[in-house]
């Protein structure tokens, strides 16, 4: 499946990392919130978890629908959109 990555999935928290399917058939989208990591007693590792808006972290192309030059032109049509 090719990816087009948009963000450092790093930044965001394991347990909110999830797979949507997109309104286009053959692409399936990572979303996440982001992790935002803060001294604090109250938090457990040093981490504290808060609420944010989903983002799109990565943008994957199912091989059987899209060649590469599909998926790039995908891309490059929809990359504000998913950016936000």
């Amino acid at each position: 499946m090719p990816l087009v990555l948009t963000r450092n999935a790093q930044r965001f928290a394991p347990e909110s990392l999830r797979r949507v399917s997109d309104s286009m058939p053959g692409v399936t989208l990572l979303v996440g919130k982001l992790r935002i990591e803060e001294d604090d007693d109250n938090s457990r590792d040093g981490r504290l978890f808060e609420e944010s808006d989903e983002l799109v972290i990565t943008a994957m192309f199912d091989r059987g629908c899209f060649n590469e030059a599909e998926a790039a032109q995908w891309w490059i049509e929809h990359r504000e959109y998913l950016l936000l």
